[in-house]
This record gives C-alpha cells, structure tokens and sequence, in this order.
C-alpha cells in the first residue's frame, strides 16, 4: 500500500492544546482511512477488543476520542503504526467505520519512544491494568535498556513506582491472572513476586482467601535464607573436601548409633566443634520443621575418640561433683545461719521477766512480714484464736499492741511467735529486695530484713559471714571495696 500523503497539517481540534501538539510534532487528521492503521507489534494492551457497549456507542455517536498514530517505518507497507486506541479501532471496525479521526506523532521515531508514547496515552486515560504497566515499562527497560529513572520522566510516575511495577513481571503466570482478575491486590503480588514459583502459587491462594498471608510469607522468607546460608556453608564444606554422607532411611539423626550406621552426631561425641574432628567430620543435609535446608555434622570414626570422649566426660563430672558440693556447702551455711538467728530471737524471750524493749522491737518488726504471710495463706483467723479476739476487718484489730504489749501473753506463746518472724523475715533476707529498688514494696522488705539482724544483734546475736553478705546486699554494698 501506498504511504498516505494527504495530511492536514492546519487543523488543530478542541482539546488538543496548540502548544502540546507543537512540542510533539503531530498533527491532527480527522479521517485516517482505517486499512492503513497497523496494530502496533508491541502494544501493551492484553485485550485489543472492543466489547459490545463500546461498538454500539461507535454506531449511535461515532468516536469520541481520537486514535494516536504515529507513521510506519516501513516504507513498504506505508500507512501508520496504532499508539493509542487499539480497542477503539476495534470498535470502528466493528461499527463499520472506514475512517478514524487520529493525532499523527512524527515525533516517535524510535521503537522505545513509541512504547513510551503508549504508556503515557494509556495511562492518561487508565485503561492499562497494573501487568500491563509492568509489561510496557519491562520493554523499556530490558528491550531497550532506558533506566527506571527514565522511565519515570517519560511516563510521568516516580522511580518507586516503576521499579515496583517492574517486579510484577517475576511472578508466575498464574500468580498474574489472579492480579488481573483483582484476587491479588498489588502489594501483596509485589511481595510474592521475589518467591520462587512454587511459593508463589501458594501464597497467593492463601491472600486471595485472607488466611494467615502475613505469617506464611515470613516463614516462606525465612525457610528462603536459610536455604541461601545453608547453600554457602555446603560450598565451603565441600570446597574444604568435607564429605557428604546420606542419613540412614528410617533413622532420624538422634537416633544415629556408630555401631549400626557408622555415624554420630558430633554432640554425642567428646566434642560438638567441627575443627575438633578433622579426617573424620561429614555433613548431611536435611530439612528442619519448618522445611529449611539444614546442615546435620556427624563423626564417622567415634572409636578414635574414645580417650578424648572419657577424659571429656571425666572432667564434665569433677565440674559438676565441685559445683553440687559449693551449693550443698553454701545452702548449709545459710540453713545454720538462718537456726541460729532464730534461736537467738527465742532464747531472748525469758520465762518470769516482762519482755524488755530490745525483745519487744525485735517481735514488732516482724510482725508485718507474719501478718501477711499468714494472709497470704488465707489463715489470719489463726491470730483471733491466739489473741481471743472476735473476727473483726483486720485493720480495726491492734495486733501489734495485744501480741507484743500483753504482760500476761505465755512465754511459750511469745517464744512461738519468735519463730514464726524468724521464719518470715529470713525469706526477706534470701530475696533480692534492696534498699533502692524500684518498688515501696521492695525497699520495705529490705528495711524489714536490715532492722531484724540489727535487733538480733541488740538482743546479744552474733553476725556471721552469711549474716554480713545478707546485710552487704540489703545495703546494695555488696562487691564493693573497703
């Protein structure tokens, strides 16, 4: 076919601005015969046809909005290359229309330049679907090799825009039906999209029915790396000529017994470090819970660590044997240490004499540890039995002025009170309250614990060690210099 040489180069229709049509060197041509439009080879539209809304629209008011064409580089077939209405001239067709008003681009001489020139139109008019965005940008960038900048200022988008598109063409091809039948949204196939094909299939069934997507990408993403550093560790393994075995069919690797399948794991060996089984370390590669690729090391030849294995387990045992003795010596100190405050606390209580002050202070200043250890175990009715007191609200009953004031209390009595305060206040003194801790509760616990060992010490007590490192702590003293 002949090239058209019957241009309008003057006429510049309503809403094409003047300016606009300078800048792109194009002119308007209201009646292109529609044989000499060519469908562009690369158009970014999937669907190229009109439905039949838009052809009966055609019929009963003809186009509405002009085609953009641009004139074909091949001289040979002549006529124009399709930019922008692939649809519409379907419809035209369609209609029975012979001719189409069209805007003819000069200016896109380059293969690229057109494909930009039909992202922009498209776009302007929102007719492309996201994959074909993608599709359009990915031939700029691969086909042509324009940067994602570029391609940003050409089609009027940002950087982050286009690169985010470009990573919809990983996906799968199924993935992307569901993107364009709106099962997928865009974030989430942008987020599928780096995963292998497999994966990608998966999870995107699992966003497109809502359930648990956020949870089985981040375990997808982490079996991933751990595939990638398992991967590098077998590539220094074996570069290191450390040899592969396969596990025994049946036998997990705790199971693995040198005697039946000639392997170990290193942990049941003297020693769990790779570098400690030079000549008789080999790996295997197996999958954890969460289906990662794993790297198993096992000792082939465990009977040439047989001295090294019981000197190992010998030392294990000595550490341990030590380690049993300090506590059982440490805990026996402070069983002694604790009997013999509170037998210093009972043997101040002396039968015939009314209690004199020193005793009198020491009983009062365990009595709010008593008070609530006895309330803690829901057993206060105790004290009214004690006392013959009626079952009033505790706070209205001077517990501290009937137990401690009372001339005519037994002394036996009292002496039991001793104890149960010696009792109480010694769990003070093995917590970890301190003087400056965070809580009112805390700080009272440790003054409780520092006015006991001093009223002990009023009633004739003598500290020992295990007393002074209780007293150190209280005062948060304790590690420092004298």
């Amino acid at each position: 076919m002949a090239t058209n040489t019957k241009m309008k180069a003057a006429a510049t229709p309503a809403g094409i601005p003047a300016e606009t049509a300078a800048a792109h060197a194009s002119e308007y041509d209201p009646a292109v015969p529609i044989d000499w439009i060519h469908p562009h080879p690369k158009n970014v539209r999937h669907d190229a046809t009109a439905d039949d809304e838009l052809v009966e629209s055609i019929r009963s008011q003809g186009l509405l909005e002009h085609l953009v064409v641009t004139p074909h580089p091949d001289p040979e077939t002549g006529g124009y290359l399709l930019i922008a209405g692939h649809r519409r001239l379907d419809g035209l067709r369609r209609a029975g229309y012979t001719a189409a008003p069209a805007i003819i681009r000069h200016d896109l001489v380059d293969e690229a330049d057109q494909v930009a020139a039909m992202l922009v139109e498209n776009g302007r008019r929102r007719d492309l679907t996201p994959l074909e965005e993608a599709e359009g940008y990915g031939q700029l960038r691969f086909d042509f090799g324009w940067k994602p900048g570029a391609i940003a200022k050409a089609s009027g988008h940002s950087t982050d825009t286009i690169n985010r598109r470009l990573k919809l063409l990983k996906l799968d091809d199924k993935v992307k039906g569901r993107v364009d039948d709106g099962q997928l949204n865009i974030e989430d196939a942008i987020a599928i999209a780096e995963l292998p094909a497999a994966d990608q299939a998966h999870l995107s069934k699992a966003a497109a029915d809502g359930r648990d997507f956020k949870w089985k990408l981040a375990r997808v993403k982490d079996r991933i790396k751990k595939d990638a550093a398992t991967a590098t560790l077998v590539k220094k393994l074996d570069a290191d000529g450390v040899p592969v075995v396969s596990m025994p069919k049946g036998v997990t690797e705790y199971q693995l017994n040198h005697t039946e399948h000639g392997l170990t794991r290193l942990w049941a060996t003297y020693s769990s470090n790779p570098d400690d089984h030079q000549g008789c370390l080999a790996y295997a590669v197996k999958k954890d819970y969460a289906g990662a690729d794993e790297v198993v090391y096992v000792c082939t030849n465990v009977p040439a660590h047989d001295e090294q294995l019981d000197a190992d387990r010998a030392a294990r045992e000595a550490t341990r044997a030590a380690e049993r003795a300090d506590w059982e010596a440490e805990h026996e100190a402070r069983r002694l240490a604790s009997q013999m405050r509170i037998d210093a606390a009972v043997a101040a209580i002396k039968p015939g004499v009314k209690l004199d002050p020193a005793v009198q202070s020491l009983l009062n200043v365990g009595l709010r540890a008593l008070l609530d250890l006895l309330d803690e175990r829901g057993e206060l009715n105790r004290l009214h039995d004690i006392l013959g007191t009626p079952e009033t609200d505790p706070d209205q009953v001077d517990y501290r002025a009937r137990l401690v004031a009372s001339a005519q209390a037994p002394v036996a009595l009292m002496r039991a009170y001793a104890a149960a305060i010696g009792i109480c206040l010694d769990d003070r003194l093995a917590g970890s309250a301190t003087l400056d801790g965070d809580s009112r509760w805390e700080r009272e616990e440790a003054e409780d614990g520092l006015a006991w060992l001093a009223h002990l010490e009023a009633c004739g007590h003598h500290p020992t060690p295990v007393d002074e490192q209780h007293r150190a702590r209280l005062t948060g003293t304790q590690g420092v210099a004298s």
